[in-house]
């Protein structure tokens, strides 16, 4: 799969052309990556790669799933062991014996976290949970991720296609259909800490903690995200684990500022100092549910007027985030411009 790089124009607004370019272009590397250490183990280690052969070339220009990323994780994190070398070969094995279909994201499929195709058994502690840690220190949170109950699962997954049917037929649509470009998977679980979480580890796949919200609205108490009603919930968690898993992508190829790792700044969605990454992440993501949110309408009336809250606080978060990176970012020109288009999506529609 030794392929050249489509070039995109970056933008802070959805595209299926960009989302599908930026997918191929992260996944052609990870299986040439791939590519290159089987054909490397090959031989020392006695296996067989031709399977891994015929699904980088199937996968040449069609997404590949989560599993695929999640399993070349597991390969590298061996290599990365002093020790790894039985667990590097027990990846490539299972690697070369899996016969994933070509996929076409259509429409999700949700599932309790448990039932995700990896994350089971082992695969937990070797993927998802290496999938968080590895991104501990850049959130800086604790969180106790569990399966939900099944009558609490087929609850929220109701919700959740609520939620994804409400976009497709809404004026931001073209949210729904980039999210389709990005994720085949979305993973509901219980637990307190995180809300969500995506990585580059797993691309295609998102997570989601069940809500919790009454929707209840008192005057001087803030609307978070947290206590907002089910559907509108989860239209704000699907638009924001999207956005994340965008800009993780654009990063991988684009350049957007040049700020020290270790310096921090102040972040409009955290009490602590951030590093620029993670002011960058926040006002993106802010900034398109704050887009989306002014797009559509919900029926029952706690949850638009939960909608109309949101709107407010995002719009202070947003505005107070650019500020901090107008003042703070050494920008790049691919950062400038993107800071432009996050502004305009204050004024749009």
């Amino acid at each position: 799969m030794h392929t050249s790089e489509t070039l995109i124009n970056v933008s802070a607004f959805p595209s299926t052309n960009n989302a599908q370019v930026l997918y191929l272009n992260y996944q052609r590397r990870v299986f040439n990556s791939l590519l290159h250490v089987a054909k490397a183990a090959a031989g020392p280690l006695n296996i067989d790669i031709s399977g891994i052969k015929r699904l980088s070339d199937r996968f040449v220009n069609t997404p590949a799933s989560s599993y695929l990323f999640a399993t070349n994780c597991l390969c590298v994190e061996s290599i990365k062991k002093c020790n790894g070398i039985d667990g590097l070969k027990s990846a490539l094995i299972n690697f070369n014996e899996t016969a994933e279909d070509d996929l076409i994201f259509v429409f999700p499929i949700i599932r309790n976290i448990s039932d995700v195709q990896w994350v089971k058994g082992e695969d937990v502690a070797d993927v998802a949970n290496k999938a968080f840690e590895k991104n501990r220190n850049f959130y800086t949170l604790t969180a106790n991720i569990k399966p939900v109950m099944e009558e609490s699962f087929i609850f929220h997954k109701n919700f959740i296609n609520k939620a994804l049917v409400l976009l497709k037929n809404s004026p931001a649509h073209v949210y729904f259909d980039e999210l389709c470009r990005y994720i085949s998977t979305i993973g509901l679980y219980d637990g307190i800490g995180i809300s969500g979480w995506s990585s580059e580890q797993h691309i295609g796949a998102i997570f989601i903690r069940n809500s919790t919200g009454s929707g209840e609205l008192r005057e001087g108490v803030e609307a978070t995200v947290v206590n907002a009603p089910p559907l509108v919930y989860y239209v704000e968690q699907l638009i924001h684990e999207t956005a994340h898993v965008h800009l993780d992508l654009l990063m991988e190829t684009h350049k957007l500022f040049l700020n020290d790792n270790e310096a921090k700044y102040v972040s409009p969605i955290r009490f602590d100092l951030r590093p620029m990454r993670g002011v960058f992440h926040a006002v993106f993501v802010l900034t398109r549910i704050y887009n989306v949110l002014r797009s559509i309408n919900f029926s029952e009336e706690r949850d638009e007027n939960y909608r109309l809250a949101r709107c407010k606080v995002i719009e202070g978060k947003v505005k107070s985030g650019l500020k901090e990176i107008h003042k703070n970012a050494v920008l790049t020109e691919s950062g400038r411009f993107l800071l432009e288009d996050m502004a305009k999506l204050l004024r749009f529609p």
